[in-house]
């Protein structure tokens, strides 16, 4: 009898891709209760709202590919998770004494905003803050890609 309870136990499977990220969530969303976003990134700005299903983007009904865009950027932070997170008195040394960069999330049950400052030393990940936390997070600069999607789909028919 023992033997046959061996057999049919199945080793762990191993994790891979996002199954792997162990940091902190740095937004703490859900993807279904995000109603808004705000965006400030390198002087660009964009607003965006959902009700019904429906995103309009600063202030007018977004286009497919704008939606698009929006709905992954959505996805991408209710999943993002800081590659590491600590505490530092000196917020200056990673751009985050005055930073003029921000996301904000705008969900069922409030607001959060993440401040965002100076990439690490190798590019591959940026400094930020979220209101209200005194942590330091490190996240990957592949959420940036996702805001940068929905500013070029805005602003390729735009021709701004």
């Amino acid at each position: 009898m023992g033997g046959v309870l061996v057999w049919r136990i199945e080793a762990p499977r191993p994790k891979t891709g996002l199954e792997r990220a162990r940091g902190p969530r740095v937004f703490r969303v859900v993807r279904s209760s995000v109603t808004g976003l705000a965006v400030t990134l390198d002087g660009r700005t964009f607003t965006a709202t959902r009700a019904g299903g429906a995103w309009q983007l600063d202030g007018r009904h977004a286009r497919r590919g704008e939606a698009a865009a929006l709905d992954a950027l959505v996805e991408s932070l209710a999943r993002a998770r800081a590659v590491d997170a600590f505490r530092s008195d000196d917020l200056a040394q990673f751009g985050l004494a005055t930073p003029e960069d921000s996301i904000t999330v705008t969900a069922r049950r409030g607001t959060r905003r993440l401040l965002l400052g100076r990439f690490n030393s190798r590019g591959s990940a940026i400094y930020a803050r979220r209101d209200g936390d005194p942590r330091v997070f490190l996240l990957g600069a592949g959420v940036l890609s996702g805001v940068e999607r929905v500013f070029w789909q805005r602003d390729r028919l735009d021709g701004s």
